[in-house]
């Protein structure tokens, strides 16, 4: 669905309030300017528009989700998650692969969503689809490395697709990245989009450092993931933090108990129905497997 202009959306906000476009404007604009910006004659300034939408009282992400055609910017990472081996086949994603990498040039967030369609199609070996290209690569690791503040956008891109990067640029980036948080002034008031955001980032750098074998500074994440998660609970990260502390103590000790603890986690999500988490824990079983001979204990 094509997004919509900016004076189409508050025409249409406006239309559902049942209000006048004077009535909508009045002491910020004048009526002739404002129903030039309806007709898409002239251009909105941000200042603007936060007023007009307060006089609506219409948030920003509500004028985002009508002006995007009801498409948040969570659908795609939603149908994505959706996918797993078992219903891959039959969900066929390859016409919104096609869709997003026409779309990839457009902006940063259709870039992503392109890699990251590509990466879970890829880990789902649904079809014959390309590696990530040397041109993309670099766009990714260009991008990456020019950032100094780390938007929930941003920290979204870095956790789906640390994988891409080499170890020592992923490492050195979810450092910036924790220091960043650490110099928030608010703690507390952190957005629950930039804490969902932020545990992503500590699970997805957690699991790169425990696949390059950096123990040390495994443990130090996981201290950070305790630390955030008594701070801001989430039941799915706190599950993420005991499968990554599990492969962590069993690459050290080599105890198949550690391993038993993982294969009951993923008996429970399929108990639970979450299938895509149970996917999730059994490709870090196989990893971990992959590396030792050992089974776990019966």
């Amino acid at each position: 669905m094509q997004s919509k202009t900016d004076g189409e959306v508050l025409k249409q906000l406006r239309a559902y309030r049942k209000i006048t476009q004077t009535d909508c404007c009045q002491g910020i604009i004048s009526r002739h300017t404002y129903s030039k910006i309806e007709r898409n004659q002239t251009s909105l300034h941000v200042h603007i528009l936060i007023e007009l939408l307060e006089r609506l009282n219409v948030s920003y992400d509500d004028f985002l989700f009508l002006k995007n055609g009801r498409i948040t910017s969570e659908s795609y990472r939603k149908k994505f998650a959706a996918f797993t081996k078992e219903n891959i086949q039959s969900m066929d994603p390859s016409e919104l692969y096609k869709a997003l990498k026409n779309k990839k040039e457009s902006s940063m967030k259709h870039f992503h969503y392109y890699l990251l369609c590509k990466k879970r199609m890829t880990e789902l070996k649904y079809g014959k689809i390309e590696g990530i290209s040397k041109t993309d690569l670099n766009r990714l690791n260009s991008y990456i490395h020019g950032l100094t503040f780390f938007s929930t956008n941003d920290l979204a891109l870095f956790s789906d697709m640390c994988s891409y990067l080499s170890y020592q640029t992923a490492k050195y980036t979810s450092s910036k990245i924790i220091k960043q948080l650490e110099h928030f002034s608010h703690y507390y008031d952190l957005t629950q989009a930039y804490q969902q955001a932020f545990h992503q980032v500590l699970y997805a750098i957690t699991s790169i450092a425990l696949t390059n074998h950096d123990y040390l500074f495994a443990q130090y994440l996981l201290e950070k993931t305790k630390e955030f998660i008594f701070k801001f609970p989430n039941h799915y990260y706190l599950v993420m933090f005991h499968l990554n502390t599990d492969s962590l103590n069993y690459q050290k000790t080599k105890n198949s108990y550690y391993l038993t603890k993982l294969f009951v986690l993923k008996d429970y999500m399929k108990i639970v129905e979450d299938y895509a988490l149970a996917d999730t824990i059994e490709g870090q079983i196989r990893s971990l497997l992959d590396h030792s001979s050992s089974l776990p204990t019966k």
